[in-house]
This record gives C-alpha cells, sequence and structure tokens, in this order.
C-alpha cells in the first residue's frame, strides 16, 4: 500500500496542552499533512461526527469519500520521525490484501512453502474481513500498560468506511473506552513503540525490552541519521529512557497528563 497521499489532521482539544506545547504540536505538524482544522470545541465526542459529516453537520468540506482523517489529541508532543505515522496507509472497507501474502516462484521451494502456511494461518481472519465487510481503524497499541489495548490519542480512518461510529449520545467518557467497545473491525496498528502516553513516573523498560525491542530493526523508525550500522545498532538497543541518553530514539509521539512531566524530557 501507498503511503496516504491527503491525510488530513482534526485536532480534538483535551484541556491539558498548554499555549508552549501547542505552539510546538503545530510547527512540527503543518509540514506533515494536506491540511489541519483546529476548532477548540472539538472534543473525543464532538469530533466523533468527522466520521459522518452528512448527519453529524460538521464543518468539513475538505473531506470526501476516502478522504484519510486522523483525529489527533492536542496533549502530544510529536517529533520530526512522526510522518511515517501521519502517512500510514490505511486499507480499504473489506479488503483482505495485508493478510494475504503474494509469493513469487524467484524465491525458491523454501520460501513459498512457508508463505503458503502463513496464508492457510491468515485464511480465518480474511473470511472473517469478508463475511463482515469490516472496515480499518488505524490507532496506537499501549505496549506500555500491563494488558495492551487500544490507545485513542491518535484515530484514523478512511472517510466513509467507519460512518457506524458517529454516535453523538454515547455514553462511554473516555474515547479509549468508545472505540474499544463500539469499533467492529480491524485494528490497524501504528509503528509499534513509536507512540506512548507518559501519565506517571513509572518505569517502561521492562515492556519496552519485552515487546519492542524483538520488533528492530525492521521496525526502527529514528529520528537522527547514523554514519554506521554500529551507530544504528546501538542506538536500537538503548533503552525506553535515561538520563544519559534520554528517549529512544524510535519514539516519535509523546503523549501526556501534564505537559511539565514532558517538557524538558532529553533527546
Amino acid at each position: 500500500m501507498s503511503r496516504k497521499s491527503n491525510p488530513t489532521v482534526i485536532i480534538v482539544t483535551t484541556g491539558l496542552a498548554t499555549e508552549k506545547s501547542h505552539d510546538a504540536f503545530y510547527n512540527v505538524l503543518k509540514d506533515k499533512v494536506a491540511h489541519i482544522h483546529h476548532d477548540s470545541s472539538i472534543d473525543w465526542k464532538t469530533a466523533l461526527g468527522y466520521h459522518d459529516v452528512e448527519k453529524s453537520g460538521v464543518e468539513a468540506d475538505f473531506i470526501e469519500e476516502g478522504t484519510e482523517i486522523i483525529l489527533l489529541q492536542d496533549n502530544v508532543v510529536l517529533h520530526d520521525n512522526c510522518t511515517p505515522i501521519l502517512q500510514q496507509a490505511i486499507p480499504e472497507k473489506g479488503s483482505t490484501k495485508p493478510f494475504l501474502v503474494e509469493y513469487t516462484d524467484k524465491y525458491g521451494f523454501e520460501v513459498e512453502t512457508k508463505i503458503k502456511e502463513k496464508n492457510k494461518a491468515l485464511a480465518p481472519v480474511r473470511e472473517q474481513i469478508e463475511e463482515n465487510n469490516y472496515s480499518y481503524l488505524n490507532c496506537p497499541i499501549a505496549w506500555w500498560e500491563d494488558e495492551p489495548k487500544m490507545f485513542t490519542g491518535l484515530v484514523a480512518f478512511r472517510y466513509g468506511d467507519t460512518k457506524e461510529l458517529y454516535q453523538p449520545d454515547t455514553q462511554y467518557t473516555t474515547s479509549d473506552e468508545f472505540y474499544s467497545n463500539e469499533f467492529k473491525g480491524v485494528i490497524w496498528p501504528t509503528i509499534k513503540g513509536s507512540v506512548v502516553d507518559i501519565q506517571n513516573d513509572n518505569s517502561k523498560e521492562e515492556q519496552w525490552k519485552e515487546r519492542i525491542i524483538p520488533e528492530f530493526p525492521q521496525e526502527f523508525n529514528p529520528r537522527d541519521k547514523f554514519a554506521t550500522a554500529i551507530e544504528y545498532s546501538e542506538e536500537m538497543h538503548k533503552p525506553f529512557f535515561s538520563l544519559e541518553d534520554g528517549l529512544n530514539q524510535h519514539v516519535s509521539m509523546v503523549f501526556f497528563d501534564n505537559y511539565t512531566r514532558v517538557e524538558e524530557m532529553p533527546l
């Protein structure tokens, strides 16, 4: 799949951003997407209107069928390596292509056999998607929690595929609760470990070692360029955070409950 061609960001107000954090957030974001819509009255419930602009009547002359929309909460520090997240392609509703590995005889019999085995194992997933015409919702997985789950500080979707999520009278109190319970489809995760939500000073090192480092080097998306493979490898295996090394190079979005907790976080 190709990257998003016209990502549109709807900024979701949380009440946690400061003037300083908002300015820094906007300065990183402005050159990475096609359109940014900011209205301080848009909280996560109001933002549900962007799943179905016809019914909700929200201002959306910049949205058409197939527009890739990102609902992005404003309590976040963005780094320059967030571009792959913002431009991550989202499969079309009902598509089974992400769960079908194409094979060619140029790789030889052994590889072809493994691909066939993988496709066979994924067959039930493809069947469910086809039978239910499932849509895709792009969001991070909360790797830092004891039990990984959806994290909806960022939610992205293809307009027209998720209209059932416009539920203005929902009784859920958080977006995490709402999407976890109401979305019936395929969770399409962002790059693993690239997003984190810092609500306290608890260590995240064990979760990082167990769930993120094994995904490297394939998923590694550093902020900087490195002159040698040794430097690249050393950076990849550094901890999630340390006073000596700062925040791991891979992390590109840091959500917060209090800006002072992350404002001076060394990189």
